[in-house]
């Protein structure tokens, strides 16, 4: 069995077994997005681009981070650690 053909299986079974389908299943899996073209675009559009931006945002942050932990003389790290793991 292909792997997406058993990955849509598990999910139709699972949405069968907790009655989370309410007639919404499709035979081949969850009938996932809008029925409305226009509407699947939209938020499939919205949902890429909040995925995206909280990944740049993430690695920012991490980064940043990093940045005040090497900068030689900037203890905002140190600050930031719990005061049981500051030397």
């Amino acid at each position: 069995m292909p792997r997406d053909t058993a990955w849509r299986a598990t999910l139709k079974s699972i949405g069968d077994s907790t009655g989370a389908c309410n007639g919404r299943c499709s035979s081949d899996g969850l009938d996932w997005g809008w029925k409305e073209p226009f509407l699947n675009e939209l938020f499939s559009d919205i949902h890429e681009t909040s995925a995206i931006t909280l990944a740049v945002l993430v690695a920012v942050h991490v980064l940043a981070a990093v940045a005040h932990a090497v900068r030689p003389g900037d203890f905002l790290f140190r600050r930031m650690l719990p005061r049981s793991l500051v030397p």
